[in-house]
């Protein structure tokens, strides 16, 4: 068995998750004020002037109408824009603002998770002119090696930080394209989500470490210039990152992904406690308690992969030690552990929205449908709140902010349209594709 060591210890050696949040921090203050030159003409952002649907005060006799309503802000919340640099034809180029009601240069930023989160909700609810134009930057903005970069402006040309390659971005972008492509007949992105497909292969690590087999964290960091080359691979594996290429391989690479899932469940699966850890290196693994890999993902991968009695496991898990009660609001806290000066214990009422949202939708394919309930109640109320579109957080905490964001409202989208519909959202699904064409 491995020794496993704490977060701390393994902080020094540069094996850490880093939040989102931190990175915004970094482009903000250090690549913003730089600017990219006399390039901004273009690429342009066109605000949408709407008013935001109202919500009715809620009662018990219109549960489903202020639903409805919450529903409908959420869709209009997401701000999708031409992204000039890949319209190549008639149709627009598309990309969604991560964080469109954020001052600066933030405002017009999308990070490629987020539109890899908006492809797939717009391909799945049938909104297929904004699914292609989203494809297309996708398809545009792809590496030569295969993999994406972490976030791009969408104002100017070269803010695209192609050099940051984070692999749970890489495995949403193809895991999108794919579905995409499948869907409505598309060639182009299904080569695309092929070779996204390819790149992870490639980054699984290799030789008789504890972390062999499994894929990397990517390659680069935060700070690298924009222009730098691939860097040296990480020689470290993030659990949620082995999730994300796990959906991604079983489609395009079956037998790959089957020697992967093997892996993840030899080293980063926790009998004991009935939960995945965070994260390995070479020789030690982190057993931080983080809400994605303990609870929400782990138990919706373990469900997609058949394991039902470990997806029940790794869930209950969640509910036992992340589980918040923020008056009207209902949700979960992202770690039950100090990471990058996330403090639980000073956070008990901090709910992590994006990760409640998809520990709903765990709850609901699990059965529980009280949480499932409880959970979506807590989305409409947010969404119903003051301007349109779900926060990442409920309340200011280090690395989270209660800016309304694209990832945290899909997410909802999702909840909400798989309970109100009995269709899976296309996440954490078992689809295998023909790939011999």
């Amino acid at each position: 068995m491995a020794t496993r060591v704490p977060h701390r210890g393994l902080r020094r050696t540069g094996f850490r998750q880093v939040g989102r949040w931190a990175l915004l921090a970094f482009f903000v203050l250090v690549v913003a004020p730089v600017g990219f030159g006399c390039q901004c003409h273009t690429a342009s952002v066109k605000r949408a002037e709407q008013k935001p649907v109202e919500c009715p005060k809620p009662t018990e006799a219109n549960v489903e109408e202020v639903r409805q309503a919450a529903r409908q802000r959420a869709n209009q919340f997401l701000e999708v824009v031409e992204y000039a640099p890949a319209t190549l034809g008639p149709s627009k180029a598309l990309a969604v603002l991560s964080y469109p009601r954020a001052e600066g240069s933030l405002g017009s930023r999308s990070f490629v998770y987020d539109d890899a989160l908006a492809l797939l909700w717009f391909a799945w609810s049938g909104q297929q002119a904004k699914a292609s134009g989203i494809a297309e930057t996708l398809i545009y903005l792809q590496n030569p090696d295969g993999s994406w970069g972490f976030s791009f402006g969408t104002k100017y040309p070269a803010d695209y930080h192609a050099s940051y390659v984070r692999n749970g971005t890489v495995a949403w972008a193809a895991h999108a394209l794919g579905y995409f492509g499948e869907r409505y007949g598309q060639p182009r992105a299904i080569r695309a989500a092929r070779r996204g497909a390819d790149f992870l292969r490639r980054m699984r690590l290799g030789g008789n470490t504890l972390d062999r087999g499994l894929v990397s964290a990517g390659y680069n960091s935060a700070s690298t210039p924009y222009d730098a080359p691939p860097g040296p691979t990480l020689q470290y594996a993030v659990t949620e990152h082995q999730f994300d290429a796990h959906f991604v391989l079983a489609r395009w690479e079956p037998s790959t992904a089957e020697r992967l899932a093997e892996r993840m469940n030899e080293v980063l699966w926790l009998d004991e406690e009935g939960r995945f850890a965070v994260a390995v290196a070479s020789d030690r693994l982190n057993d931080n308690r983080a809400l994605d890999a303990a609870g929400a993902w782990g138990a919706l991968w373990l469900l997609s992969t058949g394991e039902r009695e470990r997806a029940v496991q790794s869930y209950r898990y969640a509910l036992d030690h992340f589980e918040t009660d923020a008056g009207e609001l209902y949700g979960f806290r992202p770690y039950e552990d100090s990471v990058d000066g996330y403090d639980p214990v000073q956070a008990p009422e901090h709910i992590f929205v994006e990760g409640t949202m998809s520990m709903g939708l765990a709850a609901h394919r699990l059965g529980d449908r009280d949480t499932a309930q409880k959970v979506v109640a807590t989305g409409v109320a947010l969404s119903c709140r003051g301007e349109n579109g779900l926060p990442y957080s409920n309340v200011e905490v280090p690395g989270f902010s209660t800016r309304p964001a694209a990832a945290s409202t899909i997410w909802f989208l999702f909840l909400d349209r798989e309970m109100a519909t009995g269709q899976n959202a296309p996440v954490f699904e078992s689809i295998v594709l023909d790939t011999t064409g």
